[in-house]
């Protein structure tokens, strides 16, 4: 005997892998999905959201289009700084905004790599001698492996 594989709502499936809180925190993405940088993947089939292929985007993207029934347009952004983090009811965890927007927020937060001192910039690039990933080297530091590899190519 065959049996029909009937596909859930995509709402039904997405909200399955979120760890729903409440509106002033973090909703971390529980799903396998994981992109390097910690961002949740969620693949949206043909036809659903609005999308004419299969795709698979980032979990805070898919988060904002269930919440607002728009796309973010260009960006979601995440103003908690918590990559896997879920919650666009909140626009202090997830928010739209541009690329410009992003790196601007990125400084106000002193999180890129001009504003780590330079004492612990020698120490990363000291640390990345080949023998250890850029990853580990970001675990050690409690940095991004992004931030790491700035830090080797731009100083």
């Amino acid at each position: 005997m065959v049996m029909a594989y009937a596909r859930s709502p995509v709402d039904v499936r997405f909200w399955s892998h979120v760890d729903r809180r409440g509106y002033d925190e973090c909703w971390p993405w529980t799903g396998r999905a994981v992109n390097v940088r910690g961002y949740g993947l969620f693949g949206v089939w043909a036809g659903q959201l609005g999308c004419e292929r299969n795709v698979q985007t980032n979990a805070q993207r898919v988060a904002f289009r269930l919440i607002h029934g728009h796309w973010p347009e260009p960006f979601a952004l995440h103003g908690c700084d918590n990559p896997p983090c879920c919650n666009a009811e909140n626009p202090e965890h997830v928010h739209e905004g541009t690329h410009q927007e992003n790196m601007d927020e990125m400084v106000a937060r002193e999180r890129g790599w001009r504003q780590v001192p330079e004492d612990i910039r020698a120490l990363i690039r000291e640390a990345c001698d080949g023998s250890v990933s850029q990853i580990e080297v970001a675990r050690r530091f409690g940095v991004s492996q992004q931030l790491v590899s700035l830090i080797i190519c731009r100083g």
